[in-house]
């Protein structure tokens, strides 16, 4: 099984922001991360935590393959809404394609710490499934 791993370290991410979660945090550009092998995508996880989202707020999450939208992979959270979210989906990505985590804010009051983790199968692993 494999697994990618997103945080946003430091202040969180910013109260109304469109944001890319990286290794060391986020950035306001892709990072672009070239994946080395084959990837068969199988869920995709989200987690707020600590936070629930207030009237009119959101906070988004989108796995973005070679800078496009990446179909059954976003997730949303409303008002009143915190903690992990996962949906269930698959994709397969072959080597070379990049792959980004746009993290999207609105009307949040302060900066919030996220992550999110893509599970799947690498190579061979997998096969048939």
């Amino acid at each position: 099984m494999a697994l990618l791993k997103f945080s946003a370290g430091g202040p969180g991410v910013p109260a109304t922001a469109s944001v890319y979660l990286a290794d060391f945090g986020f950035l306001n550009l892709p990072p672009g991360y070239p994946l080395p092998t084959h990837l068969r995508l199988r869920a995709f996880t989200a987690n707020l935590p600590a936070f629930v989202v207030p009237a009119g707020g959101s906070v988004t999450f989108q796995l973005l393959r070679n800078g496009a939208p990446l179909p059954g992979f976003v997730i949303t959270y409303g008002p009143g809404t915190t903690g992990v979210m996962r949906v269930k989906s698959r994709a397969h990505l072959k080597p070379k394609d990049t792959l980004d985590l746009l993290v999207t804010t609105a009307a949040l009051g302060t900066a919030v710490q996220v992550s999110a983790m893509v599970s799947g199968s690498t190579g061979r692993e997998g096969r048939g499934t």
